[in-house]
């Protein structure tokens, strides 16, 4: 495989993965939310313990017999991917900053306006212990 550019390998923070939804669903839909952030994160993990396992599945997946292509997809995946599943505030940033150029509606943007930790399933502990010591 010919890649143009690593930005793992070249130490540049990128948003390799973003989930995204509308507000809204957030707050009317929030446990369906949270169950599928657990769900996506139990996948990370599972696919990063069990390597073998997730190569067959992407040859599968893939439609095709060339392991190399799926060690390699495998290989690119399991360094983009956060264990966590907190996105790169510096990634994103350089995302935003980016898109500032053509659209001026996103100068007026902060990443914080953008992410919601609160349904990643341990900031969701974090919150509510926080909120039991008051």
């Amino acid at each position: 495989m010919n890649l143009l550019l690593d930005f793992i390998e070249k130490d540049i923070e990128y948003q390799q993965v973003a989930i995204i939804t509308r507000e809204e669903r957030l707050k009317s839909r929030a446990d369906v939310v949270r169950r599928f952030m657990k769900s996506y994160l139990d996948s990370v993990r599972f696919c990063k313990t069990q390597k073998q396992v997730a190569i067959r599945e992407t040859m599968k997946r893939l439609r095709t017999h060339d392991r190399s292509i799926a060690e390699f997809d495998y290989n690119q995946r399991a360094r983009a991917l956060p264990d966590d599943g907190k996105p790169s505030i510096k990634g994103k940033q350089l995302a935003l900053d980016d898109i500032a150029k053509d659209n001026p509606k996103a100068k007026n943007l902060t990443v914080q306006q953008l992410i919601d930790l609160s349904f990643l399933p341990w900031e969701e502990l974090t919150t509510k212990a926080r909120r039991s010591r008051r």
